[in-house]
């Protein structure tokens, strides 16, 4: 699972190995990259497969919609 955080010109994505409830979920690596290298990034870093959670911001949709345009899937949801 991948949480997403958007800021206004960087983007926070932490990955997390699934434990089995909320609390035994880990934090495996934090990565901040410019928000111009999100396709970039992504395409290297998350898998079609995997789930990304996009806490909601002013510029989410915009950004979930770039991650769909090169086959990766962005849940928004509210934090």
């Amino acid at each position: 699972m991948i949480e997403l955080e958007t800021h206004s010109e960087n983007l926070v994505f932490s990955f997390f190995r699934k434990g089995a409830d909320e609390a035994s979920h880990e934090c495996l690596r934090r990565s901040t990259v410019h928000i111009s290298d999100l396709e970039t990034f992504a395409s290297k870093h998350i898998r079609p497969q995997d789930v990304t959670a996009l806490k909601t911001s002013t510029n989410s949709s915009c950004i979930a919609e770039r991650m769909e345009r090169i086959g990766l899937r962005a849940y928004v949801v509210n934090s």
